[in-house]
């Protein structure tokens, strides 16, 4: 009697736990149709997301283990032969920096001619827009995202007759600010951390995010960016940190010619900037950056940094949300070939 109703109870209580249903009528549970646990299918729960309920029900998964170490992940856009320079240049820097470059889980290359490297990808536009999704997909507190654009860009007519500045993917479709914010920079969640380097001919008027910094002579102005933000724009993101050039001159002035063996002019004023002087405060590297482009004879830019949230212009420039400074980098004879700008054959400036 007593022995017997204590019995049931607990083969009772161990089905209630381990997920037994006994509505199921497939057969022997160690092969349910749902991909459950051989006691049946996995319970379901409802899936509720970072802007509220949705509604929708999703099986859960007990053997999926909950990602706890940041991770980071880097997208690297080079187009032409001077972007393609400065692609290869970029993923050297991550590298120094602990990415894991040579792995497409962390780190992803498109390049219009993708077979100059293994493992690129052809840099078109539905493969650029399935880029910056999965450079956001999943973001946590703690992660460090990069992505970079090396390339040419246009001004164009909108639909709403306003002139703009985008960029071009290798199959000729345009790439617009609103589709990088709605994309990537929106997408960045609050203590993760994204830094950009937007490096074509018009790359300083394609961006808007809500702070602009630039330099004049050696000061740095802060000017609000409203142009064309929608409404509380930036609440509730990380912080987004895009470089960007914007033209002084002729447009063609941002690139020189591939024989001379350099790039964009923005991304060869950070890569200069940094590999010659060390780490230095996101200040400093505005004004060094804005100084290398006005002593190199062939450049006419001026540089922008636009943020997504307030910048401390006294804190040391770095990739990672913990604010880690930046690995020490090699002396100039260990340098990729692509960084000619630090190379003995092209004069120091």
């Amino acid at each position: 009697g007593c022995w017997t109703t204590w019995i049931f109870f607990f083969e009772l209580r161990s089905m209630v736990v381990s997920g037994y249903d006994p509505s199921y009528t497939g057969g022997d549970y160690s092969s349910s149709p749902t991909g459950g646990s051989r006691y049946g299918p996995y319970p379901e729960v409802m899936d509720v997301g970072r802007r509220g309920y949705s509604g929708r029900q999703v099986p859960f998964d007990p053997r999926k283990k909950e990602r706890k170490a940041p991770q980071r992940r880097a997208v690297i856009i080079g187009l032409g032969e001077s972007g393609t320079q400065d692609a290869i240049s970029v993923r050297q820097l991550l590298d120094h920096q602990g990415w894991d470059v040579e792995s497409t889980s962390t780190t992803r290359l498109l390049l219009d001619k993708p077979a100059r490297v293994d493992g690129a990808y052809l840099a078109d536009f539905r493969t650029i827009m399935d880029h910056l999704h999965w450079l956001a997909e999943d973001n946590r507190p703690g992660d460090a995202l990069f992505f970079h654009f090396s390339g040419r860009g246009r001004t164009m007519r909108h639909a709403n007759g306003h002139m703009r500045d985008v960029l071009i993917a290798s199959c000729g479709r345009v790439i617009d600010g609103e589709m990088l914010y709605n994309r990537l920079f929106s997408k960045i969640v609050p203590k993760a951390f994204c830094t950009c380097i937007i490096d074509t001919d018009k790359g300083g008027n394609v961006v808007h995010l809500p702070n602009l910094y630039k330099a004049k002579g050696f000061q740095v102005l802060q000017v609000p960016d409203t142009t064309i933000l929608p409404p509380g724009a930036g609440q509730g993101c990380g912080q987004v940190l895009v470089f960007a050039g914007r033209p002084v001159a002729h447009p063609d002035a941002s690139f020189l010619p591939p024989s001379a063996g350099i790039g964009g002019a923005c991304t060869a004023a950070l890569l200069s900037v940094l590999f010659q002087g060390g780490a230095m405060s996101y200040g400093e590297l505005i004004v060094w950056m804005s100084q290398k482009l006005k002593q190199r004879p062939g450049f006419g830019q001026s540089v922008r940094l636009l943020t997504m949230q307030h910048l401390d212009l006294d804190l040391a420039f770095t990739l990672t949300p913990n604010g880690k400074p930046l690995n020490p980098l090699p002396g100039s004879e260990d340098l990729n070939p692509f960084l000619p700008f630090i190379t003995k054959d092209i004069p120091q400036y």
